[in-house]
């Protein structure tokens, strides 16, 4: 089983902090961190969407574990998919690990970065998946 819940994803704001430059006074503006958060509920092919294609993808609705919003979508299907589309710098996956879990192919912007064992002795909801920095843009996980 691959559960998607939701994505949470850090953007650059424009932000009131500033750096110090090379000479004393002289301020730069850094991006302040905002997270968006995108549920699995938000179907589509849009930006801060799930696309979920290759199989059947099934709503579990008050499921063991519970979730930040009470349900959650997962596949039995070998190849199934789910998308996200996302403009910022950073993603992280939230998903459920179970008995029935199996393995993720991770992919951020079409290159496979990992392998995540969905696989545990009893439920859990819990971040499956970190990007770490990226660069600021438009990124597909």
């Amino acid at each position: 089983m691959v559960a998607a819940v939701l994505a949470a994803l850090l953007l650059p704001s424009a932000g009131a902090l500033a750096a110090v430059g090379a000479t004393a006074g002289d301020r730069q503006p850094l991006a302040a961190r905002q997270t968006a958060v995108v549920e699995d509920n938000a179907v589509g092919t849009g930006r801060n969407q799930v696309s979920y294609t290759g199989g059947a993808w099934i709503v579990c609705g008050g499921c063991i574990p519970p979730t930040g919003n009470n349900f959650f979508r997962y596949s039995l299907t070998a190849g199934a998919t789910a998308t996200v589309r996302f403009t910022g710098t950073q993603v992280r996956l939230h998903g459920v690990r179970e008995a029935a879990g199996g393995i993720a192919a991770i992919r951020v912007d079409g290159t496979t970065v990992t392998t995540v064992d969905t696989y545990a002795p009893s439920s859990q909801a819990t971040v499956i998946f970190d990007s770490g920095e990226l660069d600021y843009g438009t990124h597909t996980l």
